[in-house]
């Protein structure tokens, strides 16, 4: 039966959002995989890590975000978006949020109609949003980019790694230059 795997490897941080420091980089999204019959979805919120200018981070044993058999037929829908953390009570409050975020998602998919790609996409980008709500209600975290990716199963390959790069430009205050690298790995066997 095919095999989807869907893994977070690294970040790169070329320029800190933070002026005076380190950033603390997060990532918070959702991966949605199937069709409207059956499908999973698993909820992504990786603890932040200290990153500075020039440095390069990996996700460690938090970046396994799926790992399942798929049918080739289905579909996967992932959106993350990367933040900086600016404030102190995230460890105390991210088990809960992550547990809402899936809890969340998972109602909003089961009551779709049609269960359609596009609509499921739009589930998983308002969730995303959400929860940065959830965040900066205990928190006033900086949101460095948003991923948003939509894909038959089939068309992913064996080993592929992909990478979003997510910047601010300009002169002084808020600027930041992120890249995301994660991998999707299809088998069909």
């Amino acid at each position: 039966m095919p095999h989807l795997i869907v893994r977070l490897d690294r970040v790169e941080c070329a320029d800190t959002e933070t002026i005076t420091g380190a950033d603390k980089f997060y990532l918070m999204g959702a991966c949605w995989v199937g069709t409207k019959e059956e499908n999973h979805t698993k909820s992504i919120l990786t603890p932040p890590v200290s990153i500075q200018n020039g440095q390069t981070r990996h996700f460690g044993n938090d970046a396994l975000i799926f790992d399942d058999e798929v049918d080739e037929d289905d579909t996967m829908v992932l959106t993350f978006a990367g933040y900086d953390r600016d404030g102190d009570n995230f460890a105390t409050n991210a088990t809960d949020m992550q547990k809402t975020l899936a809890e969340s998602v998972a109602t909003a998919i089961h009551y779709l109609p049609f269960k359609s790609a596009p609509q499921v996409s739009e589930v998983l980008s308002y969730a995303v949003k959400y929860g940065g709500g959830m965040i900066k209600a205990f928190d006033k975290d900086d949101k460095l980019g948003e991923l948003k990716l939509d894909t038959p199963v089939k068309d992913i390959g064996v080993d592929d790694y992909r990478m979003v790069h997510w910047y601010e430009g300009g002169l002084g205050w808020s600027t930041w230059d992120y890249k995301v690298h994660y991998q999707l790995h299809y088998t069909d066997y």
